[in-house]
């Protein structure tokens, strides 16, 4: 409710309806964390139109979204990257922490099992190498070739 709240607020102002809306936080020195990033933002009017009316359709539509699990993931997903934006970009990372996690209350067990076994995937895939002669991972270590010392720590 609070995104459908805050959605239905902004559309109600002119620099929301009119797509200038995400100018001004972002070109500010409030919070203009990394200013060349908030230049190239704003360096083309389409895509600070772009991030403003993605954000009202995401906030509006975000409740409605739930009810279904292919679109629940989209608005996980859209609202993930606001927050994410949010973060980087204007420097509140408490802020998008703190909602995202609220966000993340909304994922199914199942999907966080889906995400858990993608990623330990991915890190088998990256950071462990095959042994083709034994048929088992061992983790990739750039000091194995080289003698080490005994030492004891007292």
């Amino acid at each position: 409710m609070v995104y459908l709240e805050a959605g239905l607020y902004k559309v109600q102002g002119s620099l929301w309806q009119n797509g200038t809306a995400m100018y001004y936080p972002v070109n500010s020195e409030a919070y203009g964390v990394f200013p060349w990033l908030s230049d190239l933002i704003t360096a083309n009017s389409w895509v600070v139109a772009l991030i403003t009316y993605v954000t009202v359709v995401a906030q509006i539509a975000f409740p409605f979204m739930l009810f279904h699990k292919i679109s629940r993931r989209i608005a996980l997903i859209v609202i993930l990257g606001m927050h994410i934006g949010i973060a980087v970009v204007m420097g509140l990372p408490f802020f998008s922490g703190i909602m995202a996690s609220a966000d993340a209350v909304l994922v199914s067990s199942g999907t966080w099992l889906t995400i858990q076994g993608w990623l330990a995937t991915q890190w088998r895939e990256k950071f462990l190498r095959r042994n083709p002669s034994e048929g088992t991972s061992e983790p990739e270590d750039e000091f194995t070739d080289r003698p080490e010392k005994a030492s004891s720590t007292a």
